[in-house]
């Protein structure tokens, strides 16, 4: 299994707080499919979008 690297800046630490982020890794690229507030109902976000 590859290994990634994650960086995080301080703003953007400032910023997730309150928020879930959806990503899909596909070799050597990760993409960010959404991120949605913790308010959201995610699970009916995931249902509409992927049928899951």
């Amino acid at each position: 299994m590859r290994q990634y690297q994650i960086r995080i800046t301080e703003l953007a630490e400032e910023d997730y707080r309150n928020y879930k982020i959806y990503y899909v890794i596909e070799e050597d690229t990760i993409y960010i499919i959404r991120i949605l507030h913790m308010l959201v109902d995610s699970k009916a976000w995931l249902y509409r979008t992927f049928g899951l």
